[in-house]
């Protein structure tokens, strides 16, 4: 097996300096997320047949995959490999269209939405984010450094993904992008099927991770797409690149005298959205209360609450953005040489992300407290009041409830764009361990899963490991 000797994308003593946060890591690895994953997939996915087990391993493991790429931590990458693989035990030929797919058996979701027998779209495009961005990983390693399980685990996937599922997802969605890119910004708020949604950015992230992958492995891929799937690959790829531009509003602020762009993504497509229609309840009365016998109670009802207009994702859903813009950036050099599009003409992959990480400080984070707004706009309202996926009562999140998910969604690997960041995710996690009574009582209100949590700790710890204090 002969791999492509290129520098790798990432360095140690550029994207990896401080020790302290990967040796916490590791630790938290080694002593509680890997046997908390590893039994996930056996009962969850493998018993039960639950493919949302699926979307759960790649919230809980993409940040500790990119810490381990950025950190050239072989060791970790193999185990990575070796608890991912078992996965491919459950995907299951559709006679329908011969595709073999992860095909839903159980589980509460699947079960009160109609979902058993059934691919479940977003989980396989979302894991196959995480599966992808494993490969493209595997392709950047030195020959020597690539063990027999790696191998294996190409030798599984790429096939998988090569065959049967872009191909498929580039039909079902390349009539969607070309259109939606070329539609006028003033149709794009109040409709949320205008979105460039979740299931656009892991498809978009996959053509990246795999068109990568693809160039670097080279004639030493154990799989390679034929020239008709290289020709769609690279123009669904300019596609997306097309739609992504579209959806950047850039503002210019003055910050010490000097200006800064700001990259604000999807402004108002999701202002109309049934998990946002509070959005603009910014006080923490409860706009619904749950009863005791599941019931609901709208104290505040829905047409009561002002639209924000220029609402866009909530901030846990954006989580998503870390690794499409991560990938886009580094892939960026081999992806313009294969005819892929420059993501940003003005500012090229680098750029735009460090306009999307000044954004993201601007507007999410709490300028007096060291909390985080609910959504990617700077609105601090509620998010999916009496929402369920599974029918139980739910009174939604509050502002502020959702500061969880800036710590836990990888938004720290971006303080390489923008220092704030930095201090924000330091603040965070020193705020975790004090014993000041006022540290204390934010830490539970906001924190309180990442304190209690050893995975949501883990998702955590990883994404500081370029934080120098």
């Amino acid at each position: 097996m002969s791999f492509a000797l290129e520098l790798p994308a990432y360095s140690r003593a550029r994207d990896c300096r401080n020790p302290k946060f990967e040796k916490e890591a590791i630790n938290l690895w080694n002593t509680d997320a890997r046997p908390q994953i590893e039994d996930l997939i056996n009962r969850r996915l493998l018993q039960e047949g639950d493919v949302y087990a699926l979307y759960d391993v790649q919230i809980f493991l993409q940040n500790f995959l990119t810490m381990s790429a950025r950190c050239q931590r072989t060791a970790q990458l193999n185990e990575i490999v070796r608890i991912l693989q078992p996965s491919a035990k459950v995907l299951t030929l559709d006679p329908q269209d011969q595709r073999r797919k992860w095909i839903c058996k159980g589980g509460d979701i699947c079960r009160s939405n109609h979902l058993l027998n059934k691919e479940v779209f977003l989980v396989s495009v979302q894991f196959a984010g995480l599966i992808s961005n494993t490969i493209n990983t595997i392709a950047a390693l030195p020959r020597s450094e690539v063990t027999p399980e790696m191998h294996h685990f190409l030798e599984t996937f790429m096939p998988v993904i090569f065959e049967d599922h872009l191909p498929y997802w580039i039909d079902l969605y390349s009539s969607r992008w070309e259109k939606l890119a070329k539609l006028p910004r003033t149709e794009v708020p109040g409709n949320f099927r205008n979105a460039f949604d979740d299931k656009d950015m892991w498809l978009l992230t996959v053509l990246s991770e795999m068109k990568t992958a693809d160039l670097k492995l080279g004639l030493a891929s154990p799989f390679r797409p034929g020239l008709l799937l290289n020709w769609k690959m690279t123009k669904m790829y300019n596609q997306g690149i097309d739609f992504l531009r579209s959806r950047i509003d850039k503002a210019t602020v003055l910050e010490q005298k000097k200006p800064v762009t700001l990259a604000l993504f999807d402004l108002g497509a999701w202002s109309r959205y049934e998990d946002m229609a509070y959005a603009g309840h910014l006080s923490l009365e409860k706009p619904v209360v749950c009863e005791v016998t599941g019931s609901k109670t709208y104290r505040i009802p829905k047409d009561k609450v002002s639209v924000i207009p220029s609402v866009n994702m909530d901030i846990s859903h954006a989580r998503r953005l870390v690794p499409m813009f991560e990938s886009l950036q580094r892939n960026e050099p081999w992806l313009v040489r294969a005819g892929g599009k420059i993501v940003d003409p003005t500012l090229r992959a680098q750029g735009l992300l460090k306009a999307v990480a000044d954004g993201f400080a601007a507007k999410v984070m709490s300028p007096q407290r060291p909390l985080f707004h609910t959504y990617m706009d700077g609105t601090n309202g509620w998010y999916r009041v009496a929402y369920s996926s599974t029918g139980a009562c739910r009174e939604g999140d509050a502002p502020y409830s959702s500061s969880y998910a800036g710590p836990t969604g990888g938004f720290a690997f971006w303080a390489d764009q923008n220092k704030k960041i930095g201090l924000r995710m330091l603040e965070v996690y020193k705020l975790l361990s004090s014993h000041k009574p006022e540290d204390k009582e934010v830490a539970e209100q906001y924190y309180g899963g990442i304190k209690k949590n050893s995975l949501q700790r883990f998702m955590f710890i990883p994404s500081l490991v370029n934080i120098v204090e």
